[in-house]
This record gives structure tokens, C-alpha cells and sequence, in this order.
């Protein structure tokens, strides 16, 4: 068990190719999003209020943000495809 922390920890550490840098600041933007209705729920239950036309909005950019983790998802491609396409990392 306790090597299975250490990868994970030296996985956490290593350099990383350029395009899965961006993969993940766009997935955590993303997540930042999906989390932001919870959030302003939470304001709201807690006596503060927003204005009705802010929940539009915030579904809105939830939708977008759903639309860009698809496309993120559909960007993954395998060693042989990359070989083939000779895309370089």
C-alpha cells in the first residue's frame, strides 16, 4: 500500500506534457463552475440574496461548462493514434 502512495505522490510531482497542463486547468475551471450553484445556494441560505436573474445566468454558465469538459473529454487520444498522426507531446 505504502508504494501506492509513493507513485501517486511522484505521479503528483512530475513534469507534465504541455497539453494535459491544460487539460487540467481547463477540468478545474470547469469544476469551479459546476460548484458555483451549490455555493450561491448556500449565500442564500444563509440570509443573503441574489437576484433572480443571476440563476439564469449561473445555469447558463454551468451548460457552457458541461459543453467544454465534453469537448476535453473527446480531445483524449491513445499512444497509437498519436503515433500514427505523429502528434508529439
Amino acid at each position: 500500500m505504502n508504494r501506492f502512495f509513493l507513485e501517486l505522490i511522484k505521479r503528483w510531482l512530475t513534469k507534465k506534457p504541455w497539453f494535459f497542463k491544460t487539460v487540467q486547468i481547463v477540468t478545474s475551471v470547469t469544476a469551479v463552475i459546476l460548484l458555483a450553484p451549490q455555493f450561491l445556494t448556500a449565500v442564500q441560505e444563509g440570509g443573503f440574496s441574489i437576484p433572480e436573474t443571476w440563476n439564469g445566468l449561473i445555469q447558463q454558465i454551468v451548460g457552457y461548462a458541461l459543453a467544454a469538459q465534453a469537448l476535453v473529454v473527446q480531445l483524449t487520444t491513445t499512444s497509437k493514434d498519436k503515433e500514427d498522426k505523429e502528434i508529439k507531446d
